[in-house]
């Protein structure tokens, strides 16, 4: 759903990260291209996006966290924050996220915060495709999508 998808990147925890030239090695001691990090703006998906929900943005950072943040119909924003282990195969990342830490506010569902926590999916599957970011409501792209592009670092907040 795509309720799911918007929620995903609330409440990350640290995780402690050594950054190499091209590579992140985390705790685990997995590999993480570092292309994966940054600024993501949702620009599509392959459902109808809610307006309100056409201005999300995802952050992913190489310390570990994961977040996020709507607007609802109201104007208020919305932001959430969550640890991640991330796990890399070639394109494809699969992040398990801690317990999502938020601010109260509804997402731009307008779905109530106490509802976001309780219907939280702490496994997430996105494939990067240049500076696109897909973002899989399920294990792969038939169960529908949502589609990011990089934020450029001239453009973000």
């Amino acid at each position: 759903m795509l309720k799911e998808l918007l929620i995903v990147g609330c409440c990350w925890l640290p995780m402690s990260g050594v950054v190499c030239a091209n590579e992140v090695h985390t705790r685990s001691s997995d590999v993480v291209s570092p292309s994966i990090y940054g600024e993501w703006k949702l620009v599509g998906a392959s459902m109808a996006v809610p307006v309100n929900c056409r201005r999300t943005l995802m952050r992913i950072s190489p310390d570990g966290y994961v977040s996020e943040q709507s607007q609802s119909a109201h104007g208020e924003l919305f932001s959430f924050r969550a640890q991640a282990r991330i796990k890399q195969q070639g394109s494809r990342f699969l992040l398990t996220l801690s317990s999502p830490q938020h601010n109260g506010k509804p997402d731009c569902l307008g779905n109530p915060a106490r509802y976001i926590s309780s219907n939280f999916l702490n496994s997430v599957h996105l494939q990067l495709n240049g500076n696109r970011l897909y973002h899989y409501l399920g294990s792969d792209q038939q169960a529908g999508y949502l589609r990011y592009e990089r934020v450029p670092l001239a453009e973000r907040r």
